[in-house]
């Protein structure tokens, strides 16, 4: 459904700015200024293109949809039919400035030569100013620009889950295998580069195979880490193709951190967490105390002079142990509540060994198929800044939003054939801006008022322990009231707390 609304709004503005078929719309969703590089979408019958005053791009990835004969085409006079043309959908990575809450058209002319494409090399490893991975003997390590390396900074780690949808729990005396990557390969560009890293793991195929194994399924993953020229963040996405039950899957983050302790986010600021041992826990708790803890949108490891944060994107499930930041990507059941487990002795979650109740099998929690994951980290020789984090975090999750409008694809965007023209044309311009903050401002919610069809809320937030005034430079001050939750005036105050 959210896919649906934000299709017909972006095509209803391409519609009334009357965009041609080699003109993109770029969207910024943040209420400050974006100068750096998005991820566009173009379709285009040749690669032989060059975006007009942004030479600045790359194509990333490609399809190619080969041509089709005998197609039919309504027109006017009746239906005839066609050959309709190749193209390609192309995946554009394009250094571009952007209004703050608005959207830019940009350009793109058909030429002699072919856009630059990222390309394979032989190399194993990939970097910029701050960071260098390498792929050896393998193992991923990653080197500092100082000069510091940790060894073996991503790792996977596989489980046996005995537990239900509620919890996990392990089987008695299991211990957790740890898994590599066995291939590696480097795609470049002049701004930026791919490190792939690839396995295939044979695993117990369900959990009575953990305890005398028999017989294996396949889990294949593979690790895609992206570096940008000057970025401080190195993404990542895993993708995994699972054909295992039961078991729990995380991936194992090597900080080199020697402590116990964690700096979760939480919506509008961070929670620090100490790993606790709770010795005789039977005697005063029916579940048995963990250390496996939510997390908002980041969780980091830090000393006096080092931290080491994981960025992620709907993960939200973690634990600190021996040094790792440990996250949590798949803990597949059978089951909704199971009773007797070892982190949970006696009755059943989900009331299922009730008188009258029944247990319920949830085979789909078994999360068969192809799952895929995105997570980011940030390294540096420094002590945890709170601001800096949720700077972070926030640049890490903007999205990309861009729309074309051609006709030899109305399935790129999903609802794209069955949204009519609108009648009444808004004129707008080639490029707009609703409102700006300065760069550094942390936004939490803009939305239109819900007394005043004019006016704009927008929550901003502070998350460190100071008070600090708001930068209102970018604003006009004549036209900002200060309200509170119910749109209530308060006074023109312009800390925030």
């Amino acid at each position: 459904m959210a896919d649906s609304i934000e299709n017909t709004i972006v095509k209803k503005i391409a519609d009334d700015l009357a965009l041609t078929d080699k003109e993109v719309i770029i969207f910024n969703t943040e209420l400050t200024v974006f100068n750096g590089y998005k991820t566009i979408t173009v379709i285009t019958e040749t690669k032989d293109i060059q975006f007009v005053n942004h030479r600045d791009a790359t194509i990333i990835a490609e399809e190619f949809v080969a041509a089709r004969d005998n197609i039919m085409q309504e027109t006017p006079n009746g239906n005839i039919f066609i050959q309709e043309p190749g193209y390609f959908i192309l995946k554009v990575r394009i250094a571009v400035e952007l209004p703050a809450l608005g959207y830019k058209v940009i350009e793109f002319a058909n030429v002699e030569k072919e856009l630059q494409t990222i390309v394979a090399t032989e190399a194993k490893q990939i970097g910029n100013e701050n960071y260098t991975l390498v792929f050896e003997n393998k193992q991923l390590n990653l080197h500092l620009a100082s000069g510091k390396i940790i060894e073996n900074v991503i790792q996977l780690e596989d489980i046996g889950n005995n537990g239900d949808t509620y919890d996990f729990s392990p089987l008695e005396n299991e211990q957790a295998l740890l898994l590599g990557f066995d291939h590696a390969r480097v795609e470049e560009s002049p701004t930026f580069s791919r490190l792939i890293l690839t396995a295939t793991y044979q695993l117990p195929l369900n959990l009575e195979q953990r305890i005398d194994t028999q017989e294996t399924g396949e889990v294949a993953v593979e690790l895609t880490i992206e570096l940008a020229t000057g970025s401080s963040i190195i993404q990542s996405a895993l993708r995994v193709n699972n054909q295992v039950d039961s078991h729990r899957l995380r991936v194992l983050f090597q900080t080199d951190i020697a402590n116990e302790q964690s700096i979760a986010s939480l919506p509008f600021g961070f929670v620090t967490r100490e790993n606790r041992d709770v010795p005789d826990w039977e005697k005063n708790y029916v579940e048995r105390p963990v250390n496996i803890e939510p997390l908002d949108k980041s969780v980091s490891m830090s000393d006096e002079e080092n931290v080491f944060t994981v960025l992620t994107k709907g993960i939200k499930e973690y634990e600190v142990s021996r040094h790792q930041i440990c996250v949590t990507l798949l803990a597949t059941t059978g089951q909704l509540g199971k009773p007797d487990l070892l982190y949970r002795p006696g009755r059943a979650s989900g009331d299922t060994t009730k008188r009258g109740h029944v247990f319920i099998p949830t085979e789909e929690s078994q999360l068969r198929g192809e799952h895929c994951f995105e997570f980011g980290f940030y390294v540096a020789e420094a002590a945890f800044d709170e601001q800096n984090t949720a700077e972070l975090a926030a640049a890490y999750e903007q999205e990309n939003i861009d729309y074309q409008h051609q006709t030899l694809n109305f399935f790129l965007h999903r609802i794209d054939n069955k949204i009519q023209k609108s009648e009444r044309l808004l004129n707008l311009a080639q490029r707009l801006e609703i409102i700006r903050f300065p760069d550094n401002t942390l936004v939490t919610a803009c939305h239109p008022s819900y007394y005043d069809a004019d006016s704009w809320i927008v929550r901003v937030q502070n998350p460190t322990k100071t008070t600090f005034p708001l930068d209102t430079s970018t604003l006009d001050l004549s036209k900002v009231t200060v309200v509170n939750a119910i749109e209530t005036r308060q006074e023109q105050n312009f800390e925030i707390v």
